[in-house]
């Protein structure tokens, strides 16, 4: 079975198994629009990356491809405005009748990735975005979001089209493999395969 159709078929398994859960609606969604768009790399999803001091990163989506490591935090937030900026901590989800306070996106996917590098130890560009549901109106003032790429679900694909096809390619086929074979022990799948 070729890369692409494998990582397809897992993240398909993974959506069945929890695909009531909202977050992993909206990982799914992300992987079918990354996917969609840009010629196969590898894609790895819930993957908890050894993070010290904190403990563990989460994160939701990463591709490797030859321009390097997308690191994806999905939101799937619907029907709010998110209001925020890159350096507060805290956001605002402002609904119809309610209001929450999500932890930063950005700032979480920053963490995401210096767990990642240290992780991994090798010298690879790694790409943040954050992606949330289409229903979500986005507003983070953009002049102060120039680490990450910032997009709703239906943009997300573009966005990733335009990363790759602007970028120089750092990555041949064997460190493609090599860093998902590094990874692919710290997603669900393999953590739930491990305990069968």
């Amino acid at each position: 079975m070729s890369t692409c159709i494998e990582d397809m078929v897992n993240m398909v398994d993974r959506f069945l198994e929890r695909g009531d859960d909202k977050g992993s609606v909206g990982e799914f969604i992300a992987y079918l629009e990354m996917q969609g768009k840009v010629s196969c790399g590898r894609y790895l999803w819930d993957l908890l990356v050894p993070a010290p001091p904190y403990g563990q990163a989460q994160v939701d989506l990463l591709a490797i491809h030859a321009t390097g490591l997308y690191v994806v935090e999905s939101k799937n937030f619907a029907g709010c405005r998110l209001i925020g900026t890159e350096s507060e901590e805290k956001w605002k989800a402002i609904y119809r009748r309610s209001r929450h306070e999500p932890k930063n996106p950005i700032l979480q996917n920053e963490r995401h990735i210096a767990a990642l590098r240290a992780y991994l130890q090798y010298p690879v560009p790694m790409i943040s975005i954050v992606a949330v549901g289409d229903a979500c109106a986005l507003e983070v003032p953009r002049e102060r979001c120039s680490q990450a790429i910032l997009c709703n679900y239906g943009r997300l694909g573009e966005a990733f089209r335009l990363l790759t096809a602007r970028r120089t390619p750092f990555l041949e086929e064997p460190d493609i493999a090599m860093i998902y074979r590094l990874l692919y022990p710290l997603t669900a799948t393999a953590r739930e395969a491990a305990k069968k």
